[in-house]
């Protein structure tokens, strides 16, 4: 009788310490302590080996973006759990991180336990068309965009992939009709308007590549990838004051972004008014994550070119 006070008394401990270290994990991700939380919930999965906690442990590196944390996670949860569910998020796992191979090895093996058309199944034809497409086979790529699309032809993303399939495949026209035919649509669906900015820099057409990427900043100001596009193509048909109007509407939004005050150092270095690049500086150097070094060589060129 005493033994079994003694463990119900110890497995009760277990588990309120268990609640504690789950409430802190979820309080630190709610807040955003990414750093904090992923200590948390590294504790936690050397005490105890459940698939909640792998779960959590996935999300969070969703959360922090990192690519080899979410393999890392889904890999263990599907040792501990090996079902259909948690197969798909190793697959999307290693769909992200680029690991192609082993994500369609895992991407087949899920087909293989599947019979009917369902959301799952034209995720993965859509993921694999894309594996495809990245490496140039755009016959394999399009015959896996069409058995996605005969189970929901009207997902706009499926047809977005289908106008960069002919964009890379050099069937320009029909690349052109297929991202016309998104905003016949959706009018605002920005990724179409990105495919036709790329459409026509491919073409030189930079001041038609910008007006495109204009209208995703202009409903979007956050939009990463149109940032960087218009950054880069904007100095070639003069203009680039437009492109540093959208990296400020970015900044307001992420005042922080090392990215977007890389774009605006260099926006200021190529209109050559390195004293503004100087004074923008201190607080890229206060965000930056990436090599000291290079700070150091940009603030020293800066210095000598004022």
């Amino acid at each position: 009788m005493f033994s079994q006070k003694f463990f119900d008394s110890e497995l009760l401990q277990q588990s309120l310490e268990l609640a504690e270290s789950l409430d802190r994990f979820h309080f630190f991700m709610n807040e955003n302590h990414l750093d904090r939380a992923k200590t948390e919930i590294e504790k936690l999965a050397q005490t105890h080996v459940r698939p909640f906690i792998y779960k959590n442990m996935y999300w969070l590196e969703v959360k922090r973006g990192s690519s080899e944390g979410q393999v890392i996670a889904a890999r263990k949860l599907v040792e501990c759990e090996p079902n259909l569910e948690n197969q798909y998020l190793l697959a999307q796992a290693l769909f992200n991180s680029e690991n192609d191979r082993e994500a369609l090895d895992v991407y087949h093996q899920i087909l293989d336990q599947l019979s009917e058309p369902t959301w799952l199944m034209f995720n993965i034809y859509k993921n694999i068309g894309s594996i495809y497409m990245k490496a140039k086979d755009f016959e394999a790529a399009e015959e896996s965009f069409n058995k996605a699309h005969t189970i929901n032809s009207e997902d706009l993303n499926l047809l977005v992939s289908y106008g960069y399939l002919y964009l890379y495949a050099g069937r320009l026209n029909e690349a052109k009709d297929r991202f016309a035919t998104i905003l016949a649509k959706d009018k605002d669906f920005s990724e179409a308007y990105i495919g036709l900015g790329i459409l026509h820099a491919t073409v030189g057409e930079f001041e038609l590549a910008c007006a495109n990427l204009s209208h995703v900043l202009d409903k979007t100001p956050s939009h990463k990838l149109a940032l960087y596009l218009h950054y880069t193509w904007s100095d070639k048909h003069l203009s680039s004051e437009a492109s540093l109007e959208f990296i400020n509407n970015f900044l307001k939004e992420f005042p922080r972004d090392q990215e977007a005050l890389t774009l605006k150092v260099g926006y200021y270095i190529k209109q050559q008014n390195f004293r503004k690049a100087y004074e923008t500086l201190p607080i890229l150097k206060k965000n930056y994550t990436g090599s000291s070094r290079y700070i150091a060589q940009l603030e020293g060129y800066l210095r000598d070119a004022i």
